[in-house]
Order: C-alpha cells, then sequence, then structure tokens
C-alpha cells in the first residue's frame, strides 16, 4: 500500500511513502490494516503535469495544481519538492546541498522625480501623436482632415496658389469633394494650421504643468484624456 504525504499547513505533496503493516490489528481483524501515516492520501499524485514553479496541493478529496510559493514561512528543507514558502514578496528561495534557502530579492529602485516627469512626458507625447493623427477642422459645414498628410497637401497646393492655379480639389473626411478657389484655400489653410497649433498650446501646457510637478502625487493627477 502507497501513500502519498503532504504538508500539514499548505497540503502540498511532499513524498511518497509506502504503508506499514499494522501487527495487532492486522491479526485481530484477519486481514492486513495497514498504518496510516499522518497527513497523507492513497490518491496518487501526477507530478508529470508540472511546469516550473507549480505544486501539487491536496484539497481533502483530489489533488490540483498551484504556484509554488505562499506567503508565510518555511516549514520543511529537506530538498525535493517539499513545503517552502516566502515570507514576504521581497524574498524567494536559492536550491543549496541542503535543500532551500530563503534568500532576498533586491528591491526595485524608487524612480526620481525627474524620471517620475520623464515617464509621464513619454504618455503624454503619445497621447500628442495620436491626437495629432486625428485631427480635424470644420469649414463650409464640413469637416477636413488636419494631420501631417493633410498639412503637406495643403503646403503643396498652396504652393500651386503662388503660381497662379485657382481651382482646387480637396476631399473631407465624410468623402465628400470639394472644390476651393484661391481664397478658399487659404482659408482653409488657416483653420488647419489655428487647429494644430491650438493642439500643441494644449500640450505645452499639460508639459509646462508637469515639469512643474513637485511630488508624484501632482505628477499622478495630470491626465490628458
Amino acid at each position: 500500500m502507497k501513500y502519498y504525504l503532504y504538508d500539514e499547513k499548505t497540503k502540498q505533496f511532499i513524498k511518497e511513502q509506502e504503508g506499514y503493516l499494522d501487527p495487532l490489528e492486522t491479526k485481530a481483524q484477519g486481514k492486513n490494516v495497514y498504518i496510516v501515516p499522518p497527513f497523507s492520501t492513497t490518491e496518487k499524485p501526477n507530478l508529470t503535469i508540472l511546469k516550473d514553479n507549480e505544486i501539487l496541493v491536496f484539497n481533502g478529496n483530489k489533488w490540483q495544481v498551484e504556484q509554488e510559493f505562499y506567503v508565510g514561512k518555511i516549514v520543511d528543507c529537506q530538498g525535493e519538492r517539499v513545503s517552502k514558502y516566502v515570507t514576504d514578496n521581497n524574498l524567494t528561495f536559492e536550491k543549496c546541498d541542503e535543500g532551500f534557502k530563503i534568500v532576498e530579492k533586491p528591491l526595485p529602485k524608487e524612480k526620481t522625480l525627474d524620471e517620475l516627469k520623464e515617464e509621464k512626458h513619454s504618455q503624454l507625447k503619445a497621447i500628442m501623436q495620436t491626437k495629432r493623427n486625428a485631427l480635424t477642422c470644420e469649414y463650409d459645414d464640413d469637416v477636413f482632415d488636419c494631420n501631417e498628410q493633410a498639412q503637406n497637401n495643403m503646403t503643396s497646393l498652396m504652393g500651386f496658389a503662388n503660381l497662379g492655379m485657382n481651382e482646387f480639389s480637396i476631399r473631407s473626411t465624410n468623402e465628400h469633394t470639394h472644390t476651393f478657389n484661391s481664397t478658399q484655400l487659404v482659408e482653409l489653410a488657416t483653420l488647419m494650421s489655428k487647429a494644430v497649433n491650438d493642439l500643441y498650446s494644449e500640450y505645452w501646457g499639460y508639459k509646462n504643468a508637469l515639469y512643474e510637478c513637485k511630488s508624484k502625487e501632482e505628477i499622478d493627477r495630470i491626465e490628458w484624456n
């Protein structure tokens, strides 16, 4: 008869053990009666399914897979996959000749205020680029792109206007084609430039407020939705 031992507290699998006959009970009952080891089961665990940092835990009816380390203390250090768990999040295990020893993990370096500002600034720049790509303006009851491609196209059209061209076709975001004369083209170009300048002004406002922050809490409060 085989028994499979688990830890008293964690219920983690420790090892298998052959059962020993109880001579008195065997004689009294006329059949083999085994001494049941404490904290054991006859339910065989499947160790082949375990991945790294996984253990088998007996839940009272069957074995289930869990993570290897738990909050608590080391209750066994005899090697194999035994009861071992960490005292807090800054401790872990290293295998040694005697079994496992507990070691401290280096605490993550706390970021300086300048580092936090640069991190937040990177977020602001990413938001800025997203808004820039989606930027639009309204003209003649329609909506037109003001992104970088639209700005480049407008620069080219303004060059043709300076050469005397006076009729231009521009498609709106609604896929409507509009015909502009040179005066209207300048008006649209002005609106596009204003939309870009307003966006950058908003960005610079957040950026200036960011670099005036005196604490992490102030930095966290800066949100550009």
